[in-house]
C-alpha cells in the first residue's frame, strides 16, 4: 500500500509498529529473513531449485533484479513447463535470446538445448559479463556469444542460415514491435519466437504482432497467474507467506506470454 493512501492519523502508529518490531525482534528471527536465508541454504551453492531451468548453476550471491525468485524457482512460473516442452519438440540449433539481461534464459536455453549455440543481445552493456561468467558456470561458454543493442539487421544475421531450426526468445518491454518484422527479416517467417508481451507498455503492439503472423504461424498464449503453496519446490511450512510475499515479481501490467509456431505451409520451400 502506497504511503499516502494511508491517513495521515495512522502513519506514526504504523511507523511506531515497525519500530517496535525491528527493536525486539533481532533481524535473524525475522520471518522473511529467516525463508531468505534457508532458500540460500537449499539452493546449495546456487542451484536453480525449480521453474523451467530447475538445476542451473546460478550466482550464489544476490545480483540483480529476481535473483531470489529465480534461485526458488518460482520466477516467471507459468513457463515452468512451457519451454521444456517447446525445447523438447524442436531441435534448436540456434537460440537468439534479445533482451538477455544477466543471462538467466539465454544459459537456462543453453542447457535445454544442448546442440544449439545461443547468441544474446542486452542493450545494458555493462551486464555482458554476467552473461558470459554465467555461460562458464555452467559449462556452456564455447556455444553462447554476447552482443549490445539488437537492430533488425542484427536480428535478421542472427538467425542463421537455418531458420526453421531457431528459436527467437525475445523480452524487450516493448520494443518486440519493431524487431519482429517478417516483412523487413523474412526469416522470421519460418522461425520460432517465443515473445514476452508489453501491451501496458506499448499500446496495440499485441494486435499488430498477431496480425504480421497470422499467415505463417500458430499462435499459443500463456497467461500470468498467482504464486501458490504448490508451486515451492519444497514445503513452506509457516514460512510458506513469506516465502510467497517474497517470490512475488510485483509487475505493473498483466502480461502474457506468446509462443509462434511456424505453421507446415510456412516451413515448405517457395
Amino acid at each position: 500500500m502506497a504511503t499516502s493512501s494511508i491517513p495521515p492519523s495512522t502513519r506514526g502508529w504504523r511507523r511506531a509498529a515497525v519500530s517496535i518490531y525491528q527493536t525486539l525482534v533481532p533481524s535473524r528471527l525475522r520471518p522473511r529473513n529467516i525463508a531468505f536465508n534457508r532458500v540460500v541454504q537449499r539452493s546449495n551453492g546456487g542451484h536453480i531449485m525449480g521453474g523451467a531451468f530447475k538445476g542451473m548453476r546460478y550466482f550464489p550471491t544476490e545480483t540483480g533484479d529476481s535473483w531470489y525468485h529465480r534461485l526458488l524457482g518460482l520466477y516467471e512460473i507459468e513457463l515452468a513447463d512451457v519451454i521444456p516442452r517447446l525445447t523438447q519438440e524442436v531441435k534448436f540449433t540456434r537460440v537468439v535470446n534479445v533482451g538477455a539481461a544477466e543471462g538467466y534464459c539465454s544459459i537456462g536455453l543453453a542447457l535445454k538445448c544442448p546442440q544449439a549455440q545461443v547468441v544474446s543481445f542486452e542493450m545494458l552493456t555493462e551486464k555482458l559479463p554476467m552473461i558470459h561468467h554465467l555461460a562458464e558456470m555452467n559449462g556452456v561458454g564455447s556455444r553462447v556469444t554476447t552482443h549490445g543493442a539488437c537492430t533488425l539487421a542484427d536480428l535478421g544475421e542472427a538467425i542463421g542460415d537455418d531458420p526453421a531450426h531457431c528459436l527467437v526468445f525475445i523480452d524487450v518491454e516493448g520494443a518486440e514491435m519493431d524487431l519482429l518484422d517478417p516483412v523487413a527479416i523474412p526469416k522470421l517467417r519460418q522461425t520460432y519466437i517465443f515473445m514476452e508481451t508489453h501491451e501496458g507498455l506499448r499500446p496495440g503492439s499485441t494486435a499488430a504482432i498477431r496480425e504480421r503472423f497470422k499467415e505463417t504461424h500458430d499462435i499459443e498464449v500463456i497467461p500470468q497467474r498467482e504464486r501458490t503453496a504448490k508451486d515451492l519446490p519444497f514445503p513452506g511450512g509457516w514460512l510458506t507467506r513469506w516465502y510467497l510475499d517474497n517470490a512475488r515479481e510485483d509487475r505493473l501490467i498483466v502480461q502474457e506470454w506468446w509462443i509462434f509456431r511456424p505453421k507446415k505451409k510456412a516451413q515448405e520451400p517457395r
